[in-house]
Formats: structure tokens, sequence, C-alpha cells
């Protein structure tokens, strides 16, 4: 039902006066503990088209989804820190994200963690 309220948005595009209550209904759902809701938002404010682009929203959605055990988040936001390099506390957490996501066999995690190493 998430990920179908978030394509239903995108669809729609901001401007529709649809698309403020699905909008609404997602963040609610990420409120509450949806871990989906909280990794769609990410997508849907790091894109931007159906929301306003908003880096921020989307780096804190992006955590929370990851930090809830959301693998694909934990990719995402390893490779997001593994890019920070002006940022010192950068490569620890993207080996702290990435080494999640592999735990829950994800290839891409377990390659960079690999080429990390080497």
């Amino acid at each position: 039902a998430v990920t179908d309220a978030a394509g239903r948005l995108v669809a729609l595009g901001k401007d529709s006066p649809r698309a403020a209550p699905l909008l609404e209904a997602l963040i609610k759902a990420a409120d509450g503990g949806a871990v989906a809701a909280m990794f769609s938002l990410a997508d849907l404010y790091a894109w931007g088209g159906a929301v306003p682009a908003d880096q921020e929203k989307s780096l804190g959605y992006m955590r929370a989804a990851a930090d809830a055990g959301h693998a694909e988040a934990q990719l995402r936001l390893g490779l997001h820190f593994a890019q920070k390099t002006a940022d010192p506390e950068a490569p620890d957490l993207a080996r702290h994200y990435l080494t999640a996501a592999a735990k829950q066999g994800s290839a891409p995690a377990e390659a960079y963690l690999a080429s990390l190493k080497s």
C-alpha cells in the first residue's frame, strides 16, 4: 500500500489537489514507524517532482529507514557517507551502514566493503 501511494503521488505530481492527502498519509505512516513509508519518502524528497526536492528531509527519512533495518536504505546511506570525504565521521558511518546492509545479504554493500579493505 505504501509503494502504491508513493507511485500514485509520483503519477499525480505535486500540483495535483489529490497529491497532498497522499503525502500526508505517507508522512503519517512514516511517523508511525512504517519503514517502507520512510524509504519511499526518502526517495520522493531526493528526486523531487512529486514533492519539492529536499535533501535534508530525504537524508532524515533514509537514515530512519536504515536505522529501522531497511537493507536498501542502509546500502544507499552507506554509499552516501562513503562519498562525503570532507566529513570526518563519514568513513565510520559508511562502514556502519554498509556492514548492516551486507549482513542482510546486499551484494553491492559486500563488494563496496571489500573495495575499502584493498
